[in-house]
């Protein structure tokens, strides 16, 4: 028995050995998977695609010189090309918790720029091509940083009167953020107390907005990415979260997440106001209400189409993203994209009641005419109008159908005319077609009006800007004022 005893001893001190001297080889040649409990590191800032690594995953090894021992790695642009970059003037900055960082321009980086994963110091940027300081030990972050954004990126931005400055994610986060020691609270326990901190790195809002020229005021719109809108003060902060950034108030505690942009000087009046202002005129007589897709108060101001131009013309504000169902959705429902449900372009449902099943219940007999297909889905059945004469337009088709619906006797009537989008978007908002379709859809309307006899809404789901792409020269969809402001008009027909 005590000879069986001294043999199983013996293979569990040899078996010991060879685990040590596994884990010492690993350790020195840095394998990346040695780690018990491998760190995290993620790439985040300007992308379509944060990542986190804790291991090197499915990405191709190769093997450098590291300290005379041939070591593992990735190469890091295998890494950035996943997280999808975006934005002009890229750089990147390789970034430790202790506050170490080195950015190296995008384009320096090459197939000898590679990532290491040591027991010792964790993640490693290396490349014999770039000067020693730039090798960060034990990262925790890459991050993409974009001087300049490009259509649809997401970003922070601030909007003053017709200017606004636009924050990327990766500029954000060299920001000169003010490091804060926020008491979260106390605790007590047998008779004795502590106190609970956080420290922050915040970023004042109150710079930005006077390097816009704002006047100082205590109060501006906070538009946020679940459809949200909130009263803000400005002098609060920004708070950096990678590819986002959150609104954080003036006592460093109270948090809003993922905030899209700050209005300063928004209208007062938003396209939220006209189901209940749709409803209060439906109660003394018939109501029209006409939306022209893609027509801002900016564009509106600047083709001047002859009959609208002779119209009180008032600023609203649209929500976010502007783009044509979710602001649909928010006109017809009078609540935010965060209560009606519909956020984003997939979505059609609403989560609460239209105007026009509250007025259909007053005894209203309702119509909506819809262009070629149904934006969002209504409690009353939509007239849907495909391009029959096949002029490239859906209005002359909606134009038709709406006479049509003022001649039968309806009493609450939507009509929807897209054609001013869709040639914005072919030609540019500001080009000489989109001045003549204008004209046509200003014509439409002033020949509705004359044959109708109540209270006509004038409203848009959103303006369209100008763009550098040839293929699509209008665009929109941004928090910019021209796609955020609206016009309204209103007033009585047929009198």
């Amino acid at each position: 028995m005590r000879s069986y005893r001294h043999i199983a001893f013996a293979f569990l001190l040899i078996a010991a050995l060879l685990v040590f001297t596994s884990c010492a080889e690993a350790a020195k040649t840095g394998s990346p998977h040695s780690a018990a409990v491998a760190p995290v590191l993620k790439v985040t800032g300007d992308v379509k695609n944060e990542i986190e690594l804790a291991d090197f995953g499915a990405y191709p090894v190769k093997h450098i010189s590291y300290h005379d021992e041939a070591v593992p790695a990735i190469e890091v642009l295998a890494v950035l090309e996943d997280a999808a970059p975006e934005g002009k003037n890229l750089s990147v900055f390789f970034s430790s918790p202790d506050g170490v960082m080195a950015e190296i321009p995008y384009p320096e980086l090459d197939s000898d720029s590679v990532l290491l994963l040591t027991d010792e110091n964790g993640w490693i940027f290396y490349s014999e091509r770039h000067p020693k300081q730039t090798r960060i030990k034990n990262m925790d972050k890459i991050v993409v940083c974009a001087e300049e954004s490009v259509s649809a990126q997401k970003c922070f931005r601030m909007i003053y009167g017709e200017e606004y400055l636009t924050l990327t994610f990766g500029e954000l986060f060299r920001a000169n953020a003010s490091v804060q020691t926020v008491l979260e609270g106390e605790a007590q326990m047998n008779g004795r107390t502590a106190n609970a901190y956080t420290r922050r790195e915040l970023i004042p809002l109150s710079e930005y907005a006077s390097s816009l020229g704002a006047p100082v005021q205590s109060a501006a719109l906070a538009y946020f990415w679940d459809g949200s809108q909130k009263k803000i003060e400005l002098d609060g902060y920004l708070e950096w979260r990678g590819n986002s950034v959150d609104y954080i108030g003036k006592d460093g505690k109270s948090r809003d997440k993922d905030i899209i942009g700050v209005w300063i000087d928004a209208p007062e009046g938003s396209i939220t106001d006209i189901a209940s202002l749709a409803l209060d005129k439906a109660q003394k007589g018939s109501v029209l209400i006409i939306e022209i897709d893609g027509l801002g108060l900016y564009n509106l101001l600047e083709h001047n189409p002859v009959f609208l131009s002779g119209k009180n013309v008032m600023p609203i504000r649209t929500v976010m993203p502007s783009i044509s169902n979710v602001a649909l959705a928010a006109i017809v429902t009078g609540e935010p994209p965060s209560v009606n449900g519909v956020t984003e372009r997939k979505l059609r449902s609403l989560s609460v009641d239209d105007m026009f099943k509250t007025a259909a219940e007053s005894g209203k007999k309702c119509a909506v005419v819809e262009g070629q297909t149904a934006l969002v889905n209504m409690s009353v059945e939509q007239t849907l109008n495909p391009d029959t004469n096949n002029d490239g337009s859906t209005d002359s088709e909606v134009q038709v159908s709406a006479l049509k619906k003022i001649k039968e006797g309806f009493e609450f009537i939507y009509v929807h005319f897209h054609g001013f989008d869709d040639v914005a978007h072919t030609y540019g908002p500001s080009s000489d077609e989109a001045q003549e379709k204008l004209a046509e859809i200003d014509a439409f309307i002033a020949e509705l009006c004359g044959n109708f006899k109540g209270t006509v809404i004038i409203t848009a789901d959103h303006g369209q800007h100008t763009t550098a792409d040839e293929e699509k020269p209008g665009n929109h969809g941004e928090f910019v004022p021209v796609d955020m402001t609206v016009p309204l008009i209103i007033f009585e027909a047929g009198q």
